[in-house]
């Protein structure tokens, strides 16, 4: 059983789960946007949400990938990381889809081939793992309620394990 392995905060192998809701949305405190997002935001026809529109235009209504970081926000939906030395995957069970995050201290390209979950590559501060990406695609909304990205946005994200000894029962 994986409650004999030691603990390591280098290790995010393992099924995890997230503590929101499907229905993710920026609006309540949306992000400043330019003119062109602006434009792009108004011409967004969510299937769902607040602004929900019969047929709407939500690019995953016509079976487009949900793209990055979108996806991530569907925490009703448990995702896998699987870990090697070089690199690590994260499988989503919401659109059965992945993306790898590579670890073997390359750079991010300069020049990268745009795609709905970017590049990404990932090192170690500490304890944290801090993953850069970027080479998206401007085709995928960052919300359910239609805000735009650029093939410009560049990521951050950070992650840290935290070791849980609360009880809990194998069954």
């Amino acid at each position: 059983a994986t409650a004999s392995l030691p603990f390591d905060p280098h290790d995010f192998s393992g099924v995890w789960m997230g503590t929101g809701g499907a229905f993710n949305t920026l609006s309540n405190d949306p992000p400043p946007m330019t003119s062109w997002a602006k434009v792009r935001y108004d011409a967004a026809k969510p299937g769902i949400g607040r602004r929900a529109q019969p047929l709407g235009n939500d690019p995953i209504m016509t079976c487009d990938p949900i793209g990055y970081p979108r996806i991530a926000f569907y925490n009703d939906y448990p995702m896998e990381f699987v870990q090697t030395k070089d690199r690590l995957i994260e499988f989503f069970d919401f659109f059965y889809t992945h993306r790898t995050i590579y670890l073997d201290g390359r750079k991010l390209p300069d020049d990268p081939d745009p795609s709905w979950y970017g590049y990404s590559v990932g090192h170690w501060d500490g304890n944290t793992l801090v993953v850069q990406t970027t080479g998206f695609n401007d085709k995928s909304w960052l919300d359910n309620d239609g805000h735009p990205h650029s093939d410009q946005m560049r990521l951050e994200e950070r992650f840290e394990r935290e070791e849980v000894k609360a009880p809990f029962a194998v069954l």
